[in-house]
């Protein structure tokens, strides 16, 4: 018994010894005791968690800018690509018109027109229909 109530003196002594050193650690910092290290710890893993949180939140912005520029530029490119198609429909529609009214003109054995003549004849036959444009190009050459 003798023996076990020493070495439960030392073991008290040393534990007494280490809470002193603790407290003094814990003073030095600013803290008055375990609990309040965890506060302050819990509050600093707080802070760069939100540090983490506000680091994602501009990555999102930033993305959202990109995408919305990119799906700017894409607009705008499908408005030149619809322009573009709506050119070469007219071309399409123009080159038809001549074809038709150089068979017509064969047809006839008669090439009264410049090249003047039949270019607006093709922009005002390009918004009629083709036996239309037949007619207003009848009427441009005299026919």
């Amino acid at each position: 018994m003798v023996t076990t109530n020493i070495t439960e003196q030392r073991k008290k002594k040393a534990d007494d010894g280490n809470q002193s050193q603790l407290n003094s650690l814990l003073n030095e910092i600013g803290c008055n005791d375990l609990d309040h290290l965890r506060e302050l710890l819990a509050g600093q893993k707080l802070t760069k968690i939100l540090a983490e949180l506000d680091d994602q939140r501009r990555n999102v912005q930033n993305l959202n800018f990109d995408l919305t520029k990119k799906n700017e530029e894409l607009s705008r490119l499908s408005s030149q690509f619809k322009i573009f198609e709506e050119k070469a429909e007219v071309k399409a529609k123009q080159q038809e018109i001549i074809k038709a009214l150089e068979e017509k003109i064969e047809e006839h054995g008669v090439m009264r027109y410049t090249p003047h003549d039949l270019g607006s004849a093709s922009m005002i036959a390009s918004r009629k229909s083709g036996s239309t444009a037949l007619y207003i190009w009848t009427d441009i050459c005299g026919k």
